[in-house]
């Protein structure tokens, strides 16, 4: 599998390949020509999506990637582009008491996956980036 053994770059191509960690990416794809003021615009809507859905929250206050797929030439309505946040999950102060007491022994906590299972099938904020969660 190509994924699992990429080739290597030239030694002198000026190329790196560098593991990063998992992580949680949420993002938003939009549609047409990549401007700063279209980035801006994405970047809010994304940011308040997160901020609704409560489960989330950005890892890096203001760091954002845009990912563009097409060729330069293709016309606008035709281009697919994201706009990705590293985000974290968000443990809310009743989960964080329920953990404490199941830790004490007190009560059983909820599976960890449980609180990203809740949030499975909202629209709005996606990751597939990363992770393939839904968010």
């Amino acid at each position: 599998d190509a994924a699992l053994a990429p080739p290597r770059p030239n030694a002198d191509g000026g190329v790196a390949l560098d593991e990063v960690p998992a992580r949680i990416v949420a993002v938003k794809a939009f549609a047409g020509v990549v401007t700063d003021g279209e980035v801006r615009r994405q970047r809010d809507a994304l940011e308040a999506a997160i901020e609704a859905d409560g489960g989330t929250a950005p890892v890096e206050a203001g760091a954002f990637s845009v990912l563009q797929y097409n060729a330069p030439y293709a016309i606008p309505w035709r281009r697919r582009n994201e706009l990705a946040i590293v985000v974290s999950e968000v443990v809310a102060e009743e989960e964080a008491a329920s953990a404490g007491e199941a830790a004490a022994g007190d009560a059983e906590a909820a599976p960890a996956g449980e609180a990203a299972g809740e949030r499975e099938g909202r629209e709005g904020v996606s990751s597939w980036y990363d992770t393939g969660v839904r968010l």
